[in-house]
């Protein structure tokens, strides 16, 4: 299993878990919002209840409270935790009523007895309905949230028209009817919930943490075990730049060999002229000289820019926005007289770009001259960089097969811009689809086949052309279709020197901002 897998586990562990605990929290959150609000409710109604069996014993009929009344509701308040307790009596009008009696408990407002006195008659200043409902017997007991002057509360009101005759020993019908209003401050009881969620959504979160720490770290230990040696030996070459690089084995006969087989040329070759490099006595120069080193291994892997024979001409062009870049390009002459055109670019830029394009090209090359065909080339060489990609980097490459036999040409593409066919009309060569290489291991390529003509010229380029820029404008398909579209029965390189004059001219002296690569091959008669 390659790192590319563990990468993409981890992910889907991470996002399961963070989903998971949303949800579980979610549920939570209105399972504890429901019944903390059914808890204060049921406190409320046993209130109510204690306060209304405390008043039938100790009133005689008439409900005159004396002095001490307000101090037992208080003592009822602080004992069962209450904001506010209160008798009212409905005057006859029913749009008005009297405080008769109140207490105060935990979390009430501090003015409540202040604004609302004994006695105090209080007009109706909302819709009464739930307490008029319990005065009119609808309901003995009902329940109301509503906001006023002095609170929001959830309150239960309790119909009371019955007390306690110690001389006949029976309760008696009341003079008038009262209601009992027992409320809790609405600020107490979200502190209640919100305690009590923040403990819940703490341990869970806790948990999903946890476990999704545990799964990450045995999906590491158990899947990138096998390569684990191998990244940490490139890891140490491609950042450090060691002398001691361990080259990595190059048993077998597998892509995976080749691979090794082709990195370790490139490692001693870049070793060689670190070691003369390090003579050197001043920083800059030796900046300097790396990056001529990089640049001198760079143009040495690349073919030369022209190549010709009595089937094919080739035409190439290179310029890096820096002194070393990532772009590349490659073309093989096999033996049966086939030949391979290849365009690649590499993510980033400078000296770690150019590292990655060597190693790239190099593996390229050993899979052309195998005679891979380019679908299978192009998914050999994606699972080779996968497995060797520690700074986890990519390339884009479109890789085509030109077979003069028949004027075939087979190809496939790994996220590249697709290419033109300058022939009687401008086609572009879109056919053929896939993902980036260095990314995924497990990606397929598809593939296309088309016939060429004579004198027809292919066009493979990187985006530094049609993103070229000036004052944040970009060069733009467009434009470079319409160039393509005018250069029909043109050499390949009067095609390419064209389309570079025109860049060229539309940026005006712009600093470049990215690599430039452009190769040609037009087809000949034979």
């Amino acid at each position: 299993m390659k790192k590319s897998f563990f990468f993409k586990l981890v992910l889907i562990i991470s996002t399961f878990c963070i989903l998971i605990n949303g949800i579980v929290l979610f549920v939570i959150y209105n399972r504890v919002y429901v019944e903390t609000a059914a808890s204060v409710k049921e406190d409320l109604y046993l209130v109510a209840d204690l306060t209304k069996e405390m008043l039938m014993a100790m009133d005689n009929g008439g409900f005159n409270f004396d002095g001490d009344a307000d101090n037992r509701l208080d003592k009822v308040c602080e004992e069962h935790g209450v904001s506010y307790l209160y008798v009212l009596k409905i005057n006859d009008d029913e749009k008005s009523c009297e405080y008769m009696a109140m207490g105060q408990g935990p979390g009430s407002n501090k003015d409540f007895k202040i604004d609302r006195k004994n006695g105090e008659v209080i007009e109706f200043s909302r819709n009464e309905d739930v307490l008029m409902g319990v005065y009119n017997k609808k309901k003995l007991y009902d329940f109301e949230r509503y906001s006023s002057t002095i609170d929001e509360t959830m309150a239960c009101f309790m119909y009371l028209d019955k007390t306690f005759d110690p001389k006949s020993g029976k309760y008696k019908k009341a003079d008038k009817p009262i209601i009992i209003a027992a409320e809790q401050s609405m600020k107490s009881l979200t502190d209640t919930f919100i305690h009590t969620y923040v403990v819940y959504a703490v341990i869970f979160s806790l948990s999903a943490i946890f476990i999704a720490v545990v799964g990450c770290l045995v999906v590491r230990y158990r899947v990138s075990k096998p390569i684990r040696k191998i990244s940490g030996r490139m890891d140490s070459f491609i950042t450090d730049m060691k002398e001691d690089f361990e080259p990595l084995p190059e048993k077998g006969n597998d892509e995976f060999a080749v691979m090794s087989v082709s990195f370790n040329s490139m490692a001693r070759q870049i070793n060689e002229y670190i070691t003369n490099i390090e003579e050197m006595t001043r920083e800059r120069h030796t900046r300097e000289a790396e990056i001529d080193v990089a640049r001198r291994i760079q143009e040495g892997l690349l073919k030369n820019i022209d190549y010709n024979n009595s089937r094919i001409s080739i035409s190439a062009y290179m310029k890096a926005a820096k002194n070393v870049g990532g772009d590349l390009y490659e073309y093989e002459v096999l033996d049966d007289g086939r030949i391979y055109i290849m365009i690649g670019d590499v993510s980033g830029k400078g000296i770690t770009a150019s590292i990655f394009m060597a190693t790239a090209i190099t593996l390229l090359r050993q899979y052309a001259i195998h005679g891979y065909a380019p679908a299978k080339l192009l998914e050999a060489f994606n699972v080779s960089l996968t497995d060797c990609n520690p700074e986890e980097m990519f390339i884009t490459a479109f890789v085509a097969l030109y077979d003069p036999s028949d004027r075939s040409l087979t190809y496939a593409n790994a996220g590249h811009n697709p290419p033109y066919i300058v022939s009687d009309e401008l086609m572009t060569l879109d056919g053929a689809k896939g993902l980036m290489a260095g990314i995924f291991d497990d990606e397929k390529y598809e593939e296309e086949r088309i016939i060429l003509k004579e004198n027809d010229v292919v066009f493979l380029f990187t985006d530094g052309v049609n993103e070229a820029t000036n004052n944040k404008k970009i060069y733009g398909t467009e434009r470079l279709e319409k160039v393509l579209g005018s250069m029909t029965k043109r050499s390949n390189s009067e095609v390419m020197n064209e389309v570079l004059d025109d860049v060229k001219e539309f940026v005006s002296g712009e600093e470049q901002s990215d690599d430039i690569t452009i190769l040609t091959m037009q087809v000949k008669e034979g």
